[in-house]
């Protein structure tokens, strides 16, 4: 990937890459995290396609404006696609959102997914962050921590999981997804529960049933006890002995 700013700024690092034939896809960044970080606007189209050609790329990012709501991304990208298009390149797509907007930057990923004329969607570093509410403003001095780093890590994985929960909740009911969701949650105790369960329906029909019963409806008979015994655990007991803990042994990093 090829950054803009320095597509502009250097011509040794432009020649480079206008010369380099690897045959391998080259993508030029739009460079809006350095723009972002610098305070200074985004480029203009038109300077976009002309470094693109330039250094001979295949693919162009879309502009993108971080802190805003995704629509100023998304109609900037309905009037560049075109742009780009016309004169030869792939496009690129980087949602953005409103600080601590999740759904809004979900939103536009939805969009990109459901438009042909994009070619490929970007998770940026600073999109994540921000929409999980942490307010990214210019650059700071020295390294980054490794916990920064952690940071916008879990910040996209955060992104990853609300795409998969908006996807079950599109072929599923929400007390289908909430269900499911809870035996997850709850499998450790389902699995404990369910030895005990299992014991205890076979005892009570050989002592009081002379008929054997079928192994479906048994199985089905205990699995259904087992979660609904493991969630009450999970949610009673469990639960209680966590808050014990965290009373007697706060967490050093809160």
């Amino acid at each position: 990937m090829l950054l803009a700013h320095l597509v502009e700024e250097d011509p040794q690092y432009r020649d480079y890459y206008a010369n380099l034939n690897d045959g391998k896809y080259k993508i030029m960044d739009n460079s809006a995290f350095e723009m972002f970080k610098l305070g200074r606007p985004m480029y203009e189209s038109s300077k976009l396609i002309e470094m693109g050609k330039a250094c001979n790329a295949n693919c162009i990012v879309l502009s993108d404006y971080p802190k805003q709501p995704s629509r100023v991304t998304v109609e900037a990208a309905k009037r560049l696609i075109p742009e780009f298009k016309t004169e030869g390149f792939d496009t690129f797509f980087v949602p953005q959102s409103e600080l601590g907007d999740m759904v809004d930057l979900v939103n536009a990923i939805e969009w990109a997914l459901n438009n042909d004329d994009i070619d490929l969607i970007g998770m940026s570093i600073l999109a994540a962050p921000i929409a999980c509410g942490v307010d990214e403003t210019t650059f700071e001095g020295g390294k980054r921590s490794d916990a920064y780093k952690m940071q916008r890590y879990l910040s996209r994985l955060s992104v990853f999981r609300e795409l998969e929960r908006r996807k079950l909740h599109s072929v599923f009911s929400r007390p289908i997804v909430t269900l499911v969701t809870k035996i997850g949650y709850s499998a450790y105790s389902i699995y404990l529960i369910h030895l005990a369960v299992n014991y205890i329906f076979k005892t009570i029909m050989s002592l009081y049933f002379e008929w054997p019963i079928n192994p479906i409806v048994g199985f089905t008979i205990t699995s259904c006890v087992s979660i609904c015994l493991g969630i009450l655990l999970t949610y009673t007991v469990e639960a209680y002995f966590l808050r014990l803990r965290d009373q007697r042994f706060p967490s050093r990093s809160a």
